[in-house]
């Protein structure tokens, strides 16, 4: 089954992408790790603001 095929099956509907806001790497490979650059968590088309762990449990990361 594929990413695409398992997120239809649970009835998971991805956001459209947001466009850039700067001229930026979107993400840079190392090894086995993905660092990522300029996406911005957004909740109902907000920007979702707090700090893990200080005002954010793990679970809601």
């Amino acid at each position: 089954m594929s990413v695409y095929e398992t997120l239809e099956s649970l009835k998971i509907e991805l956001p459209a992408l947001t466009k850039p806001v700067a001229a930026f790497v979107p993400f840079t490979r190392v090894g086995a790790l993905v660092f990522v650059s300029g996406h911005i968590a957004k909740r109902n088309g907000k920007p979702r603001e707090g700090q893990l762990g200080a005002y954010r449990v793990a679970s809601a990361g």
